[in-house]
């Protein structure tokens, strides 16, 4: 297939909110390679009046708004009888041996009828903007509805073509309540090509028997730009005191409760833990009340919530702030953007080996700790513990290898100039890596 020099990208939000922050260098590098982009926002939420991420000039944003408009009562109805619905539940119960529930039935029931609706709505979109497909790459930002949509186009219309990325909540189906994630053969079936962000979610795709073609799935990791040295690092003295940063959400995924669970546990280290992010007010609040209750008597541990920032404050945080350590407690992730930015300042990271965590933690940069251990908020104690004793030259070697693991696996130059290659179809390129 020749090389597409336009490209429609599907996304949530992007560039409002704070939840696809990832993507802002990743569209710097589209916005130099293509010849016109449109990021289409496919979310049905009200959406600030500011944007949070500033578009290149030739960027086109457009809004899907009526799609939800055809998910009415009579194709809700009608979804329940489709050939594709009753296929879905074939290979959930027999293939994938999830049990039968109704809340199995009404899953795949809801992403079908939000697929044909998306569907129809950018159909809609490229009949009045005047696309042409032959000459266009429909890039599907996650593997959602989205995806659905353009599976659904390509199997009727060679003419399109898409790729879709998969991360983390799109891909692993063990994370999901009912382990089951509805339309991913057909997904992986009509696209062009797969992307994962991790070795792991390739393996995993692979294992779990979804695609006839695996040579379709490529992996194309993110990536972020070069920050600078921490100042904990720039500086070679020894710290009495252990500085921890956490950046994510405030969730139950996250297992911050981990992490104060491991504090609470050290008595003879002075330690200041920041976090960044904020979450849903009831989670917040569960972790403020397990703070109260297991820090409130640590002298020696100091907490401080900085709730959200910007990409940019996070940036300069990370650069200005005192860090000697990052920590990632999650039970689920891909391969965590907020450590490949703690590496680009240079810090080293302790994280649970989840996920794609395996690819960019390792003995070198950081501390990685066993997820299924009996006790795991004790292998974090221990680690943090261990790390505040290791001799200044050996932080300064991991601080040293964490920049090198950013430069030679996470830079986002030269990921997203591969992803670019993906999407223009440089075989070349592809098969060779």
């Amino acid at each position: 297939m020749p090389s597409r020099k336009n490209i429609v990208i599907f996304v949530t939000a992007y560039p409002y909110g704070f939840g696809e922050a990832f993507f802002e260098e990743e569209i710097k590098v589209l916005d130099q390679n293509f010849d016109h982009i449109r990021i289409v926002i496919t979310t049905d939420q009200k959406l600030s009046d500011t944007k949070t991420f500033c578009l290149p000039t030739k960027v086109k944003l457009v809004k899907l708004t009526d799609y939800k408009k055809s998910i009415d009562l009579s194709n809700k109805f009608s979804s329940l009888f489709s050939i594709g619905v009753w296929v879905q539940l074939y290979l959930a119960k027999f293939k994938h041996l999830v049990p039968f529930s109704v809340g199995l039935v009404a899953q795949i029931v809801n992403c079908s009828r939000k697929g044909k609706a998306v569907e129809m709505a950018i159909e809609r979109f490229i009949a009045n903007v005047g696309i042409e497909a032959k000459n266009t790459m429909f890039y599907s930002y996650w593997c959602d509805s989205t995806a659905i949509a353009l599976a659904n186009m390509a199997s009727k219309d060679d003419s399109i073509k898409f790729i879709t990325r998969m991360h983390r909540w799109d891909l692993y189906y063990e994370k999901h309540k009912i382990p089951f994630l509805p339309f991913r053969e057909l997904i992986l079936s009509f696209a062009h090509r797969v992307i994962c962000i991790s070795e792991d979610g390739k393996d995993y795709l692979s294992k779990k028997d979804l695609i006839e073609d695996p040579t379709k799935i490529i992996v194309s990791k993110l990536g972020v730009k070069e920050l600078g040295l921490n100042v904990a690092y720039s500086d070679k003295s020894s710290a009495v005191q252990l500085v921890v940063l956490s950046l994510s959400l405030i969730s139950p995924v996250k297992r911050l409760d981990k992490l104060v669970t491991a504090l609470s546990q050290i008595s003879n280290i002075e330690i200041h833990w920041h976090h960044i992010g904020g979450g849903e007010k009831e989670f917040e609040d569960e972790i403020e009340n397990t703070i109260n209750e297991k820090l409130n008597n640590k002298p020696n541990v100091k907490v401080v919530f900085h709730g959200m920032k910007n990409k940019k404050e996070i940036d300069v945080f990370l650069v200005n702030q005192p860090i000697n350590i990052f920590v990632n407690c999650s039970d689920s992730e891909g391969i965590p953007v907020s450590i490949m930015e703690a590496m680009s300042a240079s810090i080293p990271v302790i994280a649970y080996n989840v996920g794609g965590i395996s690819e960019i933690v390792t003995t070198k940069n950081g501390i990685l700790l066993e997820q299924d251990n009996d006790d795991s908020a004790q292998c974090l104690t221990e680690a943090l513990q261990d790390f505040s004793q290791l001799p200044n030259e050996e932080k300064i070697e991991m601080s040293n290898n964490a920049r090198r693991t950013w430069r030679d696996k996470y830079n986002a130059k030269q990921n997203f100039e591969f992803m670019v290659d993906i999407l223009n179809n440089n075989e070349k390129v592809i098969d060779g890596m």
